[in-house]
């Protein structure tokens, strides 16, 4: 049985992740991808990917057929190329990343 993770970033500490949450709740909840580990950080875009919880949990906690759920694609990489190097590393692991605001698995069978 897999495990499910929703990844919640925020960029500043008076931001808050409640939005991203109900998404991602809404989401798994009709897929029945439950129950939800949440990673929840503050962080900037400007920090690699590998700086963030992201990393950790890409690198090390998630395991084959994972799934990480996250809000939008901007939540988990500030740019095109980590979006592109995390992808690379989730496929290797066989770890499924899923946008669930449109709906998108980004390397998964799911």
């Amino acid at each position: 049985m897999p495990n499910y993770y929703a990844y919640l970033r925020v960029s500043r500490d008076v931001q808050d992740v409640k939005n991203q949450l109900h998404g991602i709740h809404e989401y798994a909840n009709d897929r029945r991808m439950t129950p939800l580990i949440q990673i929840r950080e503050t962080a900037s875009r400007s920090k690699t990917w590998q700086e963030r919880e992201i990393g950790t949990l890409l690198t090390e906690t998630a395991q084959k057929g994972d799934v990480i759920l996250t809000s939008e694609i901007t939540r988990i990489a500030g740019s095109p190329m980590q979006v592109f190097s995390m992808l690379e590393v989730a496929a290797k692991r066989g770890i499924n990343i899923i946008v669930t605001k449109m709906d998108m698995p980004l390397n998964s069978g799911l």
